[in-house]
């Protein structure tokens, strides 16, 4: 998507309007205990994200304490024991 907006030569590029939602799933990942994002830099990621005018849901799975420096705070957080605890997931 970095591509198609920002490297876009042929004028096909999405509107900033195009889109209502975004929902970027499994968009960090932690390696050396530092987040990254998969398959994409930290900057790239951000542009897409702040390039359209659209409300946006960021899922994530990890528990680092630096999602909140990059995404803000959380507005909804299941953990790993409640996920147990109600049969979701085996501990």
């Amino acid at each position: 998507m970095f591509e198609r907006i920002f490297m876009d030569s042929e004028g096909t590029a999405p509107s900033v309007t195009d889109y209502d939602l975004i929902i970027a799933d499994e968009a960090l990942c932690e390696t050396a205990g530092e987040p990254t994002y998969r398959n994409s830099p930290a900057d790239e990621f951000h542009a897409v994200l702040d390039y359209f005018d659209a409300e946006r849901i960021v899922m994530t799975v990890d528990s680092t304490r630096q999602v909140d420096k990059i995404f803000g705070k959380p507005v909804f957080t299941y953990s790993h024991r409640r996920a147990v605890e109600e049969g979701y997931l085996a501990d």
